[in-house]
């Protein structure tokens, strides 16, 4: 029988080869020596936003883009002002797209946000 070391170290190398997905993959090991697969949405923020503030790309955990957004600025209140305002609704110059479909919710943030997805945060556009 197998201990949990050997478990884990039987996924590694299909963890690596995840890699270059646009998700990352992570996996855990359980107490009790089972496997669980989490999958993590990745946020990007355009280069032209990040010559304002500093917001790397990231992988983390939340069913909402408010789960997934208060992940993200966790840490980081430079990054939060810039794309929130202090109501916790995304300012009026930004827009946000999850898997390329842009957000409904503006002000509550309440847009499911699939396991693996990508959350693309960039300026909005106007004029002609």
């Amino acid at each position: 029988m197998m201990d949990v070391t050997d478990e884990f170290a039987a996924i590694v190398p299909r963890c690596q080869a995840n890699n270059s997905r646009m998700a990352v993959v992570c996996y855990e090991v359980a107490t009790n020596a089972t496997i669980r697969k989490t999958l993590l949405a990745q946020i990007r923020f355009t280069s032209n936003i990040q010559r304002h503030i500093r917001c790397p790309s990231r992988e983390v955990k939340g069913r909402s883009l408010r789960d997934v957004l208060n992940a993200y600025f966790e840490g980081n209140n430079s990054a939060r002002g810039y794309v929130l305002d202090d109501q916790g609704a995304l300012r009026h110059h930004m827009a946000v797209f999850i898997n390329g479909k842009p957000i409904a919710d503006r002000d509550r943030l309440t847009d499911a946000v699939p396991a693996d997805a990508t959350i693309d945060v960039m300026q909005a556009l106007s004029g002609g």
